[in-house]
């Protein structure tokens, strides 16, 4: 079978293969032709061959956007590809262009036309696969666009802030695809892609880069499930942190039948690259460091801890700060040279790479870096996954950080894990800035291209409590367990620090037994063992137990039937236990009982914490 007959395109379906022969070039070009007329007439039939169109793609196909790329630009016109594909985004996007007509292009348009050009066929997602003499001709083909044709709009992810436009040249865009073919994709027989095309590294090194080097292409746009088999010994894989730390658990023989994997869009963590290489010594790992706004900046292979190395037309220096400047044929002209907020040192070839400026927050007048604190927390073997968040103060100028977590396992205890955490951040970071907030979730809200948003992080956060964590009526089943046969147990308030919950003692109690016969009291050992030293274990697992009574006073008697509201308060860097009980009104109108309260027993405690440091005992509040 010569090259012109070699099947160009596989569609991958839910249930099985199903092929589309392509048996020429001009097979395919008359086939994207016929795709684009049919398009514009079923989305736009009033639209005028002479207006200036972009196409607007709701689709992260590989085989959609490989099409439309094709049909679009030898007919010059743009495409825009959105951050994402919820329809608020579509709509300011198509709303804020001002460039001519947008047509909005979405997989239910596509699916019937590309059915009807190609038979019975559901391009959910897809392989394509290129011939050597036939990416030879789309090389000569891209080749007869001018340089200076807008070919795409991108944007960024929204991982800082709202997603931001950047419009791609033919020289930005098709040269970086020529620069990567020739230097990553020479030996490899099979590339797989994990990352969505319209993202601007899946559309790179999923699409325009593979087929330009003869090298089939399989993809996928399940992010729950990267699990695409390879079928030749020569294989590669495109994929993102979140993807290969998912491996590491779920399939961790999967990576050694590549012979490359790609890894971008965010920090790969050393110890997983470690790990990897360590695993598998025959599988070269590439990082890959860019942005949408200059396109790929450096890689480095195999070397987690290692410099990186400029891309081979790209050029780089430093400011007096230590920030990154590039100058790069991939980044627009007018923003060169370009200034980036990476914090570098420069090497002999190339630079290492020290975080980003821009991710440095001032919290309790301590300065800290996010990546610094992510990176701590992945060191945790609890931790498989976690975002570190900056929030604003009520009122206030400050700022304090919140962590959203994947576990590596469910937690038995919420509570506990977060204390866990807490003590190993403090290992490494002034305690005023260890973050006060944490949300568990099975899996964090990261999108296809293993970007999470900040919108998808503040929602995640603010979010009901998910199954990872305890709700109060779970805590209140283990408290009312630990406090044995005290009754009627609520727990009112819990935060970090502190916790108060309601309680009833009654006749039958063994406790009023014997102390005294006429005249029935709640024992002040009981008090200090059972509502306070017991409760506070279960609210604060870390609790070990009673180290000293700094003062305790006893100001009321607890007798049989009393309602009772139990607070606690833990000061973890004294070590030290703030207690006290009040006697509510018997009636149990919650006027009655929040405004009638009698003092019962007050006092502090010291006590043993696990993995708490030497006791603070200066009283003083750390200073700005």
């Amino acid at each position: 079978m010569n090259a012109n007959e070699r099947i160009l395109a596989h569609l991958y379906c839910a249930s099985s293969l199903q092929t589309i022969p392509w048996s020429t070039w001009d097979t395919l070009i008359g086939t994207t032709q016929a795709l684009l007329s049919k398009l514009e007439g079923a989305v736009n039939p009033n639209a005028s061959a002479k207006q200036n169109r972009s196409y607007l793609v709701a689709s992260s196909s590989p085989l959609q956007i490989a099409l439309l790329c094709t049909a679009a630009w030898r007919k010059k016109e743009r495409l825009i590809l959105p951050p994402n594909i919820q329809e608020e985004t579509l709509r300011r996007i198509a709303a804020e262009e001002s460039q001519g007509t947008v047509i909005l292009v979405q997989p239910d348009d596509l699916a019937p036309l590309l059915r009807e050009l190609f038979l019975e066929t559901s391009p959910s997602s897809c392989e394509v696969r290129s011939a050597p003499s036939i990416s030879n001709v789309l090389e000569q083909t891209l080749a007869e666009i001018p340089q200076d044709q807008i070919l795409l709009t991108c944007y960024t992810s929204g991982s800082t802030g709202r997603p931001e436009p950047h419009e791609k040249s033919a020289r930005q865009l098709l040269g970086e695809a020529k620069m990567l073919a020739d230097l990553f994709l020479q030996d490899i027989e099979e590339l797989i892609c994990e990352v969505p095309a319209n993202h601007l590294y899946g559309l790179l090194f999923g699409v325009l880069a593979p087929l330009l080097a003869g090298v089939p292409i399989r993809g996928t746009c399940d992010n729950s499930k990267p699990s695409i088999q390879p079928t030749k010994k020569g294989a590669a894989l495109v994929s993102v942190p979140a993807h290969l730390q998912a491996y590491g658990h779920l399939q961790p023989e999967l990576l050694g039948k590549f012979q490359k994997v790609f890894s971008s869009a965010a920090p790969l963590p050393s110890a997983l690259a470690t790990e990897i290489i360590n695993n598998n010594p025959q599988l070269q790992v590439i990082e890959v460091l860019g942005s949408t706004e200059t396109g790929g900046i450096a890689y480095r292979s195999n070397a987690p801890l290692g410099s990186w190395q400029p891309f081979p037309p790209c050029s780089v220096s430093a400011n007096a700060e230590g920030e990154l400047i590039i100058r790069s044929p991939f980044t627009a002209q007018a923003m060169q040279p370009y200034q980036t907020a990476d914090k570098v040192t420069l090497t002999g070839q190339g630079f290492q790479h020290h975080g980003r400026s821009d991710g440095v927050v001032k919290v309790g007048g301590k300065r800290v870096s996010i990546q610094e604190i992510e990176a701590w927390c992945r060191s945790s073997p609890l931790v498989a996954d976690v975002a570190c968040i900056v929030l604003e103060v009520t009122n206030s100028r400050q700022k304090e950080l919140a962590l959203l977590v994947a576990p590596v396992a469910k937690p038995s205890s919420a509570q506990a894990l977060k204390e866990e955490l807490a003590a190993h951040l403090r290992k490494r970071f002034d305690k005023v800035v260890v973050p006060k907030k944490y949300r568990f979730l099975q899996n964090l809200p990261r999108n296809p291209a293993g970007k999470l948003t900040v919108e998808e992080a503040l929602r995640a956060l603010h979010s009901q409590p998910s199954s990872y964590e305890s709700t109060n009526s779970e805590r209140r089943d283990e408290l009312a367990q630990a406090l044995g046969d005290f009754q009627k147990v609520e727990i009112q308030s819990l935060t970090e620090n502190e916790v108060s919950y309601t309680t009833s003692t009654h006749e039958s109690q063994k406790w009023f037994q014997g102390h005294f016969d006429e005249f029935p009291v709640l024992p002040g050992v009981v008090q200090l063992k059972i509502l306070i030293l017991q409760a506070a274990k279960v609210i604060w697992p870390s609790l070990q137990g009673l180290q000293a009574q700094i003062r305790v006073k006893f100001k009321d008697t607890i007798l049989p039937r009393d309602h009772l509201r139990v607070e606690l308060h833990l000061q973890r860097g004294r070590g030290h236990l703030s207690f006290q009980i009040l006697k509510l009104s018997n009636d149990p109108s919650p006027r009655k009982m929040a405004t009638e309260a009698t003092l019962a027993s007050t006092g502090t405690l010291e006590v043993r914490l696990k993995g708490r440091e030497a006791p603070d005992t200066t009283g003083e509040r750390p200073r700005a």
